[in-house]
């Protein structure tokens, strides 16, 4: 396997990753995640707030690889639990991930 440099570029004013659209996770899509359903199910009626946006960098996948991209994870509340990412699956079981916490804090 024949490893390619990359790189891109973090804007940490704006968080972002320039030239990539972000995935974004609304609270609609968590359905089933929380485990408050009925405050689930009147936050969802008053508003399909956006808790997530994933800015993804795509690289092969294959063995070995690390995943690069940038989640925004907003602040707030379902009941007494913080706003979550849903998670995924790794179609490869040999690639990983590594999380940084750049900024932000609790509400």
């Amino acid at each position: 396997m024949t490893t390619e440099p990359f790189a891109y570029f973090l804007n940490t004013i704006q968080p972002a990753i320039e030239d990539h659209e972000p995935i974004v996770r609304r609270l609609s899509s968590m359905r089933g995640q929380y485990y408050d359903a009925a405050a689930f199910d009147a936050q969802l009626a008053a508003h399909d707030t956006v808790l997530y946006e994933v800015y993804m960098v795509e690289r092969p996948a294959v063995e070995g690889e690390l995943s690069s991209g940038l989640t925004i994870l907003h602040p707030g509340k379902v009941g007494d639990e913080y706003f979550m990412t849903k998670g995924h699956f790794h179609a490869i079981l040999e690639t990983g991930e590594v999380y940084y916490c750049l900024g932000g804090s609790g509400r």
